[in-house]
C-alpha cells in the first residue's frame, strides 16, 4: 500500500498580552490545507469552511454569529479574548487512498504503526499548558490519550494525570454552532469577566 507523509505547518498562536485558554486540536487535515488552494505558510486553524469552529466561538464570546472568516479576523479574535491555540501533531504517514480523510483515526493508525510524530514545543507554552485551562476539540477517545500522553511525555511536561486536566470538547463538525456553543461553555470555555 502506498503511502504519503502529511505535516502540519501551522504555527502555534500565543496572543500578545493575556492568555487566558489553550485549545489544542491533533492536527489540520489535508481537505483543509487544499480548501482555496491555501499556500502551507497562510494556513491557519480550521480553514474548512464546513467546519463550525470559528462560529461556536462567535456564539460563546459575541453572543451572536459573527464573521470570523479571515486569517486576520481569526487572529485578532483569539488575541481579544486571549486564547492559545495548537496542533499537537507534526507529521503522520498516512495510506494515499486516506490522505484526505477528515477524521483523527488514520491519525490513531499511523500512531498504532509508529508512523506519526508529535510536535516540539516551546518553553513559552509548555508554561501556559502548565497554567492554564486546555480545551481539545475532540471528544475523549483512548486513541487520543495516547496522542496526548506521547506530547506530553516529548516535551517533557510531567504532568501527572494529564488526562483529568484537559476538557474534551465534543466535536465541531456536523453540529448546530448555536446548541454546540452552549455545550462548550457548559465545559468552562466562556468569556472571563
Amino acid at each position: 500500500m502506498k503511502t504519503i507523509l502529511v505535516k502540519d505547518n501551522i504555527k502555534t498562536f500565543i496572543p500578545k498580552s493575556r492568555v487566558n485558554y489553550v485549545i489544542l486540536g491533533t492536527m489540520a487535515s489535508s481537505c483543509a490545507r487544499m480548501i482555496d488552494n491555501v499556500p502551507p505558510e497562510e494556513a491557519f486553524y480550521y480553514h474548512n469552511k464546513k467546519n463550525q469552529f470559528w462560529k461556536i466561538l462567535s456564539y460563546i464570546f459575541y453572543g451572536e454569529l459573527r464573521a470570523i472568516d479571515t486569517i486576520i479576523e481569526r487572529q485578532n479574535f483569539l488575541e481579544k479574548f486571549g486564547i492559545a491555540m495548537a496542533n499537537i501533531v507534526e507529521s503522520a504517514e498516512v495510506p494515499e487512498l486516506e490522505s484526505n480523510n477528515s477524521s483523527d483515526d488514520i491519525l490513531f493508525e499511523a500512531y498504532n504503526l509508529k508512523k506519526l510524530e508529535v510536535k516540539s514545543i516551546a518553553d513559552e507554552f509548555k508554561n501556559l499548558l502548565l497554567t492554564k485551562p486546555i480545551f481539545f476539540t475532540c471528544k475523549h477517545k483512548m486513541p487520543l490519550a495516547c496522542l496526548l500522553e506521547n506530547y506530553f511525555r516529548r516535551n517533557e511536561l510531567g504532568m501527572e494525570n494529564i488526562l483529568e486536566k484537559i476538557h474534551f470538547l465534543p466535536s465541531p463538525t456536523r453540529c448546530s454552532p448555536e446548541v454546540r456553543s452552549r455545550r462548550w461553555k457548559e465545559m468552562g470555555l466562556a468569556l472571563k469577566k
